[in-house]
């Protein structure tokens, strides 16, 4: 992708500032780092750099247009490109890019839409374990402020930044679809006038009460009332499992069955 006088200067340049490849590439504004490398084992190999450096790229230029145009068109992010599209590698890329459509990659993170789902899957990368946050978010084409932002909105900014034993399990609650999995429970208070019992029904997804009951009795009318009307919310492909202390209250037979 480089002329022979390019690269003759980069090596002349990277000689010159004691084999710093930092000094070089920010007075050069080019190559990358591998590349580099390359340029001067060859040079200290032969002593010189061959004029015919350059291969045939196995890639045609209808082939580079069009991976250069869906980064443009979907987000700037190398990996989602090379994901979808099956080809080129991370460097390939980035030279098509320089080359087809210089000084176009400044486009800002937060230009970068992403739709709830998508947020979704990337908040699972999020929490695998020795997932490297900073090459998440470079990889997604947003800023690394904008995971954190997700995860305050969808988990809570008290909600832990790493997977333990004690959250593991209501990380993997919190990340479910809406009306996979619900919580129920029975709370009592004490008021003036006496004891009053309620019995909601929580969709682990979002927090969102589904359904709820109050009675002054904590008797199987109060959960059934309460299991029923969440049922009537659902849609017929929803089958959500109920996660509750396994009491006396819900080993009645119509929870069973």
């Amino acid at each position: 992708m480089f002329s022979h006088e390019e690269r003759v200067k980069a090596i002349q340049l990277f000689l010159k500032y004691d084999c710093s490849y930092a000094a070089t590439i920010h007075e050069l504004g080019y190559p990358s780092v591998g590349a580099l490398r390359k340029w001067y084992k060859e040079y200290l190999i032969s002593g010189e750099l061959h004029s015919d450096y350059r291969k045939k790229s196995k890639y045609s230029e209808e082939q580079k247009r069009i991976a250069v145009n869906h980064y443009f068109e979907y987000g700037q992010c190398y990996a989602r490109t090379i994901r979808l599209l099956g080809y080129p590698n991370r460097e390939s890329l980035r030279q098509w890019c320089e080359e087809l459509a210089p000084g176009a990659r400044k486009l800002r993170k937060s230009a970068v839409k992403l739709s709830q789902d998508q947020k979704d899957d990337v908040l699972r990368k999020f929490y695998k374990p020795r997932t490297n946050r900073k090459k998440l978010a470079k990889d997604e084409g947003v800023s690394r402020g904008s995971l954190y932002q997700w995860k305050n909105t969808f988990l809570g900014k008290d909600f832990p930044l790493r997977m333990t034993s004690k959250n593991q399990g209501k990380q993997k609650e919190l990340l479910l679809k809406e009306n996979e999995k619900w919580l129920t429970d029975i709370t009592e208070f004490k008021i003036p006038a006496g004891k009053v019992y309620l019995s909601p029904l929580i969709d682990c997804y979002d927090g969102a009460i589904i359904s709820w009951t109050i009675g002054t009795k904590p008797d199987s009318e109060l959960v059934n009332t309460m299991l029923d009307t969440g049922i009537a919310t659902l849609q017929d492909q929803e089958h959500p499992i109920i996660h509750s202390d396994r009491g006396a209250h819900y080993r009645w037979p119509g929870w069973i069955e």
